[in-house]
């Protein structure tokens, strides 16, 4: 930056999306119910073929299928489900940004030497790094809304626990977790929401609750200057950023389950529209 100015970091961050659009735009594979909700049922069932993927049923004309846009994120008994996931994304952006902006000061003023206050925030997104990749592996075997609430608590206990001034070792394994329930928990998110609304009106859940969400990412850096401003201590602090993390554990046990799609007699497969008729002859 002293030789280039601050614009050369933007330009630095530029290129390697510039390099990856290109590959990206060639291998990266359409989303087959995305596919099939168009109606390009052999495209979606070739992609699905090829990634050994369960191959998506044709959807139905129904009020779901329907709807899009802002109407299908409170339409069919969404309204509760859209609002939970906007708070719980709201939350957990703040709790992120707050974090990730203020942990080396606290450490610091907690009486870490610098070196190691900047070292935290670099083991902070490794922890995120692992979250990602663990929760996936959790959530496929137990679910994703318990894993996303127990990523939630994860980051309100190792938050609190700092606050016990543990020995640095373990201080950097509850900062790694902290991260685990950080990003972590985003990127659960992101696939819960994504997963909850049908493929006509997938983006437009997600990007609205990541946009509200984005508000959280300004509060909580702002939150935490306000903290530091009124002169609370490092451990309230901490605390007082766990506290968020707990709400979002609480909200996400709230998310109603998913209700499924029904489909049309005309929609069953051969043998049960069979039955249906026997029976009506009988």
């Amino acid at each position: 930056m002293p030789t280039h100015g601050f614009r050369s970091m933007f330009l630095a961050g530029l290129v390697p999306g510039l390099m990856f659009l290109p590959l990206m735009l060639a291998y990266l594979p359409e989303s087959p119910a995305y596919l099939a909700s168009r109606g390009e049922h052999a495209a979606a069932a070739a992609i699905a073929d090829r990634y050994r993927l369960e191959r998506t049923a044709a959807p139905t004309l129904t009020t779901s299928s329907r709807e899009r846009g802002l109407r299908a994120l409170f339409g069919t008994d969404r309204t509760l489900t859209t609002l939970l996931f906007w708070c719980t994304t709201l939350l957990c952006l703040l709790v992120l940004f707050g974090v990730a902006t203020w942990l080396p000061a606290l450490m610091r003023s907690a009486g870490y030497p610098l070196g190691a206050s900047l070292s935290f925030l670099l083991t902070l997104n490794i922890g995120g790094a692992l979250g990602a990749l663990g929760g996936a592996v959790l959530a496929d075997r137990y679910g994703i809304k318990p894993v996303t609430a127990a990523f939630f608590l994860c980051a309100a206990i190792a938050l609190l626990l700092v606050t016990t001034a543990p020995p640095l070792v373990v201080v950097y394994m509850l900062v790694l977790l902290a991260g685990v329930g950080t990003t972590g928990t985003q990127i659960l998110l992101n696939t819960f929401i994504g997963s909850h609304y049908p493929a006509s009106s997938r983006a437009t859940g997600l990007g609205m609750a990541l946009g509200v969400g984005r508000i959280g990412a300004i509060v909580g850096p702002t939150y935490g200057g306000v903290l530091v401003a009124i002169g609370t201590g490092t451990n309230w602090q901490l605390a007082a950023f766990a506290a968020p993390a707990v709400v979002g554990a609480i909200l996400t046990v709230l998310v109603p389950q998913r209700t499924p799609i029904r489909r049309s007699a005309q929609t069953r497969p051969p043998s049960a529209a069979a039955d249906i008729d026997r029976k009506a002859v009988s």
